[in-house]
């Protein structure tokens, strides 16, 4: 099975990068581009609930599904994405306020250039 890889970007509100990461989720089968994109989302709100819950949070993916489902759109009815996405919004409640925002693939490149580059490395670190 191919590996696979969660990238984000953190950026402050002048969009000055915070923090940015790619991390190697495992070689699971069953680890769908949906479930990729909540791991983004926890890992970023991970590492920002450690120093800037004080902040109001815009997370921006480029998976409509996962947007939706956040913002109540939609419903969840894959047992892993609801606890996924349980997960997110509980994160969510560290800080002022969360904003889920689509945004097209083409916009997203800095977190899809993340993964592609750890993705090129003969053996990446997975967790």
């Amino acid at each position: 099975f191919p590996v696979t890889i969660a990238g984000w970007v953190a950026k402050d509100k002048d969009g000055n990068v915070i923090h940015k990461e790619s991390v190697c989720l495992g070689t699971d089968p069953d680890m769908s581009n949906n479930v990729t994109e909540y791991y983004a989302a926890l890992l970023a709100l991970s590492y920002l609930s450690n120093g800037h819950t004080g902040y109001s949070v815009a997370l921006y993916s480029d998976s409509q599904l996962t947007v939706n489902q956040l913002t109540g759109c939609w419903q969840c009815a894959n047992p892993r994405l609801r606890d996924l996405r349980s997960k997110v919004l509980l994160l969510a409640n560290k800080f002022q306020g969360v904003g889920y925002f689509w945004i097209p693939r083409e916009k997203n490149t800095e977190a899809d250039d993340l993964s592609k580059a750890l993705q090129k490395r003969r053996k990446p670190k997975c967790v």
